[in-house]
């Protein structure tokens, strides 16, 4: 199977087939959250165009007696890597498969593509209990027409060896020959305001705490860290019991609001949720 389309069965999309995101994308579709709607390029497609392009030979080779620590050689490998996959043709069938897929999710209007897509990188390695690979392989916004459309995608299956991710796999004892990349296509959301939630607290660890990050406009500039996000940290557990809950809410690397609120009164723009500083965030106000 090259093509999963976002409704598919969830026995279909699976982490070795659609990559971590892409799983999790099909997840949130079938139980009913506004997923815009997508597709996924497997990583069956991936592994065909590897195989078809003639690429294990160049990665093995560019891969030899490489230090995980020596920078310079990690970028000239990845270089490397990926100067060859920038040359090779995808395989016809799946060429085709894509691009259908495309005209199905964007029809063509007054002779044209007029919907813009983003294509996005989906690791079998990624979104792990004990590792992450956020920002290591690459993610293309407002795309639009067939040719983009594919060597977006082929440049994101190069972005599973860029010298971060060949890096982090050495260090973390990730056998290269284990990873593959899917390919998310899907429709732009042109927002307001962007976020990312995390339900455990990636800093501490802490399993009863969700962080929350956001900025305006799209979520690309807060993940690649090209602005300072407003920051909130919810105790969780707290909050899904309807008592008070506590969070920090920070901005520009200093607490923006201080309020307190009790579960009867919560604020208007976060429902039953006190804010304190977090310095305090284990201490519950003052009655």
């Amino acid at each position: 199977m090259n093509i999963i389309p976002f409704t598919s069965a969830k026995a279909e999309a699976t982490l070795e087939l659609a990559g971590g995101k892409g799983a999790n994308l099909v997840r949130l579709t079938r139980a009913g959250f506004d997923v815009p709607r997508g597709f996924i390029v497997s990583t069956n497609a991936y592994r065909e165009f590897v195989k078809g392009n003639g690429l294990e030979g160049v990665i093995k080779q560019e891969l030899e007696e490489l230090e995980s620590e020596d920078t310079d050689e990690l970028e000239n490998a990845s270089q490397g890597i990926r100067e060859a996959f920038g040359q090779g043709d995808i395989p016809a069938r799946i060429h085709l498969e894509i691009l259908s897929a495309y005209a199905e999710l964007n029809p063509q209007k007054d002779g044209g593509y007029q919907n813009p897509v983003a294509i996005r990188s989906s690791a079998t390695a990624e979104d792990l209990p004990d590792l992450s690979f956020a920002g290591q392989q690459d993610t293309y916004l407002n795309v639009i027409g067939e040719e983009p459309i594919l060597q977006a995608v082929v440049n994101c299956w190069s972005s599973l060896w860029t010298a971060r991710a060949i890096g982090y796999r050495m260090r973390n004892h990730i056998s290269h020959d284990e990873a593959a990349l899917a390919v998310v296509v899907q429709e732009m959301v042109q927002s307001d305001v962007s976020g990312v939630l995390f339900t455990a607290n990636p800093l501490t660890g802490a399993l009863n705490e969700s962080v929350i990050d956001a900025t305006f406009g799209l979520g690309e500039a807060l993940v690649s860290g090209q602005v300072e996000p407003d920051h909130f940290v919810v105790a969780t557990p707290i909050a899904l019991s309807g008592a008070a809950a506590i969070a920090e809410v920070r901005s520009q690397r200093r607490c923006k609001h201080i309020q307190y609120f009790s579960a009867e009164e919560p604020p208007r723009f976060f429902p039953r949720v006190n804010l304190i500083p977090f310095s305090k965030a284990f201490a519950p106000p003052s009655p």
